[in-house]
């Protein structure tokens, strides 16, 4: 008799409790993540699944990811991607897993008719972008602006560059990284 588990509902519940057993935060939703990504799918679309059978590719790729997320890495860095105001940005070690709060900082910003209405484009910087989700929906929403990302780690401003790249904005978005030396001021780090 066979006792490892074969099918995504099965896997989903196994390993769901194999993960709220290490005290891993919100395991069923981070294994219904995981399981979505493997399967190009929806969460939602997984229970009209859950009989379904996996392959033996599929159920090893799965445990490599169980096993990253009870080791305490993130839902985001083991799938690579997160969202961030209904768009899929990548994410990785680079920089931080953007988070709900900033979302709304963002809306406020996309907002604030004193910034947009006053006849001049206003030039926007985002210290610290990491991912480049702020900027780079700042672009999206208000291709009115002119904008500059700055992180002092170029590894992060690739991450955004690979950001700007695959969401596209049609307006300049620089990239830069401080140089803090006393005589010189941010210089470019990359091209788009």
């Amino acid at each position: 008799m066979n006792l490892t588990p074969r099918t995504i509902g099965e896997v989903v519940r196994t390993a769901s409790d194999y993960l709220a057993a290490r005290d891993i935060y919100e395991p069923g939703a981070a294994v219904e993540c995981l399981m979505a990504r493997l399967l190009r799918c929806r969460r939602l679309e997984l229970y009209v699944r859950f009989d379904s059978a996996l392959t033996d590719t599929q159920l090893a790729a799965m445990r490599r990811g169980v096993k990253r997320l009870a080791a305490g890495e993130p839902v985001q860095y083991v799938i690579g991607e997160a969202e961030f105001m209904d768009r899929t940005f990548k994410v990785d070690q680079r920089a931080l897993i953007p988070r709900p709060e900033t979302e709304t900082l963002t809306r406020r910003v996309i907002d604030e008719q004193k910034l947009w209405g006053s006849g001049q484009p206003p030039v926007v910087a985002d210290f610290g972008t990491g991912s480049g989700c702020i900027v780079i929906t700042l672009c999206l929403e208000r291709p009115d602006g002119r904008y500059v990302a700055i992180d002092s780690d170029a590894r992060a401003l690739e991450l955004a560059a690979d950001n700007a790249r695959r969401h596209g904005p049609k307006t300049e978005l620089r990239l830069l990284t401080p140089n803090f030396s006393i005589h010189s001021s941010p210089t470019p780090s990359m091209p788009l």
